[in-house]
């Protein structure tokens, strides 16, 4: 069960709700409340803008901690294809 504490709609991911081709994504929360949600799919120009005034720096730094984790994980995973 999810409750929304600032009565705005909440984001439930679902694995059996998902495509396959989507079960990769990033939730990010915003100053405001708000969610970012970032999908594996390229940015249109229209989606390219990006709230940064909603963002600290705090929020920044654990964005380049999770890009960082992220390229490990994609290298290993490509390892382990091979």
């Amino acid at each position: 069960m999810v409750v929304s504490m600032a009565g705005s709609p909440v984001m439930v991911p679902s694995c059996y709700a998902l495509n396959p081709d989507e079960m990769a994504n990033c939730n990010i929360l915003l100053q405001d409340g708000t969610m970012l949600s970032v999908q594996p799919k390229l940015l249109r120009q229209s989606q390219a803008y990006l709230p940064f005034s909603l963002m600290d720096a705090n929020v920044i730094g654990q964005l380049k901690t999770l890009k960082d984790n992220l390229d490990k994980v994609v290298k290993l995973g490509e390892k382990a294809m091979k």
